[in-house]
């Protein structure tokens, strides 16, 4: 499911989401592919999970997201070496 909207406050969204079969909400990508579609770029996403939808939303701890942060930039900065290195 993407979604622009931050944290969607209409009741029973969630649920909703979940039961047409989404398994994860992410708010940049959908719009990043289609700017890249429009410009005729390449484009790539790397995701990670803060949160986790069903009965009710829990988001991990401070610590993990720090953690995921630092993981998501160092999986980002090696799939850049590699398509640069592939573009060639």
């Amino acid at each position: 499911m993407s979604t622009d909207l931050f944290y969607d406050r209409r009741e029973g969204v969630e649920q909703s989401w979940a039961k047409r079969g989404a398994a994860v909400v992410e708010m940049e990508a959908a719009t990043l592919f289609q700017a890249a579609l429009v410009h005729r770029v390449r484009a790539g996403c790397a995701l990670g999970v803060s949160d986790v939808i069903g009965d009710g939303r829990r988001r991990i701890g401070h610590e993990q997201l720090a953690e995921l942060g630092v993981r998501l930039g160092e999986v980002a900065f090696e799939a850049l070496e590699r398509a640069s290195s592939t573009a060639r």
